[in-house]
């Protein structure tokens, strides 16, 4: 049996055919969980999606994102079609690697335009 880490709620009992029980409320690190008359307070969210819940920045909005995205997609579909094109293929095969490297490209000069700019805006 693994271990319980002591922040962890005690086990329920083993149901007995009485009524279901609900867990006791558990502790957070800031203390314990306050209620009010409309019901147990809640974390307050970003007003916008520009930021996560661990404050970072959202992934969309990092600079380097949407050229990883693109490279990596075409870097798949490269390697989806090399098996086919390996065992005899067709021409569609070829189409899709072309694809796929216009990607891969794509993504790179994204990636590069975008970290000029970004190192542009820290300096």
């Amino acid at each position: 049996m693994a271990a319980r880490r002591d922040d962890s709620p005690a086990p329920l009992p083993e149901d007995d055919g009485a009524a279901p029980r609900a867990r006791p409320a558990r502790a957070s690190s800031s203390g314990p969980v306050k209620k009010s008359s409309s019901g147990p307070v809640k974390k307050q969210q970003p007003a916008d999606d520009d930021v996560t819940w661990t404050g970072m920045p959202a992934l969309h909005k990092r600079w380097w994102w949407s050229a990883a995205v693109s490279a990596v997609a075409g870097a798949a579909i490269i390697g989806f079609q090399y098996g086919a094109v390996v065992d005899g293929g067709v021409w569609l095969n070829w189409v899709m690697i072309a694809v796929g490297a216009l990607l891969v490209v794509r993504g790179g000069f994204l990636l590069k335009k975008d970290y000029a700019t970004s190192r542009d805006r820290s300096a």
